[in-house]
């Protein structure tokens, strides 16, 4: 078996799966920034709440002049699996997630076979159907760090916490992956 039936409701695991969550793609087309927030001494007719177009990354810095900015980009819905240990949910501020993807996608028939052994493709983590998962991977190359507590406020949309030995599975991926020593 590789998913609990019923995962604790108030505690967040490695291994967990997370649906609807908000993945940004960044992109190589135009960005626009503008700042996050508008002092409110600053009046809306001053211009000082415009929006700043930046034609590419080489003019990102630009767009940086009160240090945080808004950005807009492309983004998806998707799932995601928390990668960071089970010890460091409870405790760090930041955690690491990967995207979830699922396997049909892969359209070689032997490459998604190879998927699905855990010493042939090493960049993902296969994992199989269940009752609120299609057959999928998760894509460690595709990582992404989130505060813990936007993480931890979208707990009802987990999806699957996987069971002991599939977690220890799943942990030994991750370390074959990140942890492969230089040749």
């Amino acid at each position: 078996m590789s998913y609990e039936p019923n995962p604790d409701s108030n505690t967040l695991f490695q291994g967990d799966g997370i649906a609807k969550f908000l993945l940004p793609e960044p992109t190589e087309k135009p960005l626009i920034a503008r700042p996050v927030e508008v002092p409110t001494s600053v009046a809306p007719e001053s211009g000082q709440n415009d929006i700043l177009r930046v034609f590419g990354q080489d003019k990102l810095a630009d767009a940086f002049a009160g240090g945080r900015e808004a950005i807009v980009v492309g983004a998806t819905l998707s799932t995601v699996v928390v990668i960071s240990q089970s010890c460091d949910v409870q405790r760090q501020p930041f955690l690491t997630v990967a995207a979830v993807r699922p396997i049909r996608l892969i359209e070689n028939t032997q490459r998604r076979e190879d998927v699905k052994r855990i010493d042939r493709v090493l960049q993902y983590f296969a994992l199989p159907a269940g009752p609120n998962i299609e057959e999928s991977f998760v894509d460690l190359t595709l990582l992404y760090s989130v505060p813990r507590e936007l993480l931890i406020s979208c707990l009802p949309n987990r999806l699957f916490s996987m069971t002991s030995s599939f977690r220890q599975s799943f942990q030994w991926a991750i370390m074959q992956f990140f942890g492969r020593p230089a040749v």
